[in-house]
């Protein structure tokens, strides 16, 4: 977005809370990597980014979004993330708002994809420059091997049933209660509760969405593509 502090206040807000002066060298810092990021040459930018950000933190990053289908983050819309500048000096993505994962993809919507298939293309934006985390860094061969080999990490070894299904159920435990009690909630306690290990079709839930008064609920229509509109069962997911 250019040079000037203002020009990235309209699209990013700086939630800690600082003097005058250190605030200007925040901004500073973040625009510095966004040069860097957008504007060194490929031979260059692996060594001119290893200060600045964490190169490792944010491939794994990249392939939890793309491995868990984030209809809302980075990979689908460039939003809902955090970006964080540790005490070395070097920045790392965190995920934000993340109800949109877990998701086949769908007709329409910030979850189009071209392939419309059970899982996305590990390498989708490869070539897009709205997305530089992703073109720039996978245009580098050695991060492009490393980055595929934690998608391969994720999808062979993590979408597992077996292996998923004990912390799935833990967390359920952890939080249903909580759950039952929340006025605000989006979507049913009963989908909430039986969303975990229902089977295909049984499992494919129209999204509940809550009325203004976040009251009750109504349902979805169907949409265009076999499973826009729903969401599958954990199990449903990672079976697919």
């Amino acid at each position: 977005n250019g040079s000037e502090i203002d020009d990235y206040r309209e699209v990013y807000q700086l939630k800690t809370s600082l003097t005058t002066e250190k605030e200007t060298v925040a901004w500073q810092n973040l625009i510095q990597f966004c040069q860097i990021l957008n504007y060194t040459p490929d031979q260059e930018l692996e060594a001119k980014l290893k200060p600045v950000l964490d190169l490792d933190q944010t491939l794994w990053y990249l392939a939890l979004e793309n491995v868990f289908i984030d209809g809302d983050g980075y990979i689908s819309r460039g939003s809902d993330y955090a970006i964080y500048q540790d005490p070395d000096g070097r920045f790392r993505l965190i995920p934000h708002d993340s109800n949109e994962t877990f998701r086949f993809v769908g007709g329409g919507g910030p979850n189009s994809w071209p392939d419309n298939g059970p899982m996305l293309d590990p390498l989708g934006h490869h070539d897009n420059p709205d997305r530089p985390l992703i073109s720039r860094l996978l245009s580098i061969p050695r991060l492009r091997n490393r980055y595929l080999s934690y998608v391969k990490t994720l999808a062979i070894e993590w979408l597992d049933w077996e292996k998923l299904s004990p912390v799935i159920r833990a967390y359920r435990e952890l939080i249903q209660a909580e759950v039952e009690v929340d006025d605000k909630k989006l979507y049913s306690y009963q989908a909430f509760a039986s969303n975990v290990i229902e089977d295909d079709e049984a499992g494919s839930q129209l999204f509940p969405l809550s009325d203004s008064s976040f009251g009750g609920s109504q349902e979805r229509g169907s949409g265009r593509g076999s499973d826009e509109g729903r969401t599958p069962s954990f199990k449903r997911f990672a079976q697919k």
